[in-house]
C-alpha cells in the first residue's frame, strides 16, 4: 500500500505479483488489451528493474513462461490493518481481470474490501465482462459492498461501444468511467456511470489529445449530471487551432488549462487522509 500521487485517489495497492524464476526479480505483470494499452506506464516501470523493482520482462503472454504469479500477503495485511478512511486504488499496475489470476487470488483481495467498508475500494479494468462474471460469482445472492467502486477504461469510441454495456452490467454502488488515455471524440452513454475520469496522455511517445476531446466529454458528463475529474490534458495537447499547448509536465498545469476544464469532482471526499 503506497502514497499516490494519481489526483483522483490517495493510496494505491498491488498485492499481485510476479516473480522471474531466472533473477528472482519481483513486480507484475498484465497484458494489452486495446490501443490504450501501447505506452503502458506499468510496462514501462516493471521492464526496467530500477532500484530492484520490476521483473525486467514485457507485458506478453510470452513473458508468461518465465514467471511465477502470486499474492502478497504483506500489502493486504496492510490494507486490512488501516484504520481511517481513504481512498485506494487497487492494482494500479495490472488488472485485477486477467485471466490469468485464478478466481482464488482474486478472492484474496475481495476479502480485504469486505472486511474494511471504510475505505473507497476503487478498481479498474479493461475486461468489465470477465470481472463481472467473477463478481456474480463470488457474491451470488448476496449485494456487492458499497465501497466498491467497479470502473472501465474507456479510451476511444470502439473501447465505449465494448465496454461500457458491460460495466452497466455490474450491480455495483458506483460504476465509473477513466477515459484515459483519450485517443479521440467519444460519445458516452452514461446511463448508470455515476463518475468520469478524463486526461490526455503522457511519458515517451504520447499521442495527441485535442482538448476538444476532453471538452466533449466534460459537456457530456455535465449535461447528465454526472461528477467529472479532467486529470491532465497529457504531453501533447493539441488546440483547436492545430497548435500543440505548452501547459507543463504532463500537461498538468491546471491554471494553464481552458476554465471550462477546470473540474475536479469527486462523489465523496474522505476527511482527514495523511
Amino acid at each position: 500500500m503506497q502514497r499516490s500521487g494519481i489526483e483522483w485517489t490517495d493510496y494505491t495497492a498491488n498485492p499481485l505479483r510476479a516473480r522471474n524464476r531466472r533473477t528472482g526479480a519481483v513486480g507484475h505483470y498484465c497484458e494489452h488489451m486495446s490501443r490504450g494499452c501501447q505506452n503502458c506506464y506499468a510496462e514501462g516501470w516493471n521492464a526496467r528493474t530500477r532500484g530492484g523493482y520490476g521483473t525486467g520482462l514485457p507485458y506478453r503472454p510470452s513473458s508468461l513462461d518465465e514467471l511465477e504469479l502470486f499474492v502478497d500477503g504483506g500489502v493486504l495485511a496492510e490494507v486490512r490493518g488501516r484504520r481511517k478512511p481513504c481512498r485506494l486504488f487497487w492494482c494500479s499496475m495490472t488488472d485485477l481481470a486477467l485471466h490469468v489470476y485464478s478466481d482464488s487470488f482474486r478472492d484474496e483481495v475481495l476479502d480485504v474490501i469486505d472486511a474494511t467498508p471504510h475505505i473507497t475500494h476503487q478498481v479498474l479494468t479493461k475486461r468489465p465482462e470477465a470481472l463481472g462474471a467473477y463478481l456474480a460469482r463470488r457474491y451470488a445472492g448476496r449485494p456487492l459492498p458499497a465501497s466498491l467502486w467497479v470502473g472501465a477504461t474507456v479510451e476511444d469510441q470502439d473501447q465505449a461501444d465494448r465496454r461500457l454495456p458491460a460495466l452497466r452490467g455490474i450491480p455495483a454502488a458506483v460504476r465509473w468511467l477513466s477515459c484515459e488515455p483519450l485517443l479521440e471524440a467519444v460519445r458516452l452513454d452514461l446511463d448508470g456511470v455515476r463518475w468520469v475520469v478524463v486526461g490526455g496522455e503522457s511519458g515517451a511517445g504520447s499521442r495527441a489529445c485535442e482538448v476538444a476531446w476532453v471538452r466533449g466529454v466534460v459537456e457530456q458528463c455535465q449535461a447528465a449530471a454526472v461528477k467529472v475529474f479532467t486529470k491532465q490534458l497529457g504531453d501533447n495537447a493539441i488546440a483547436a487551432t492545430g497548435e500543440r499547448l505548452r501547459i507543463g509536465f504532463k500537461g498538468k498545469d491546471i491554471d494553464r488549462w481552458p476554465a471550462d476544464l477546470r473540474v475536479r469532482e469527486f462523489l465523496s471526499s474522505p476527511p482527514d487522509v495523511p
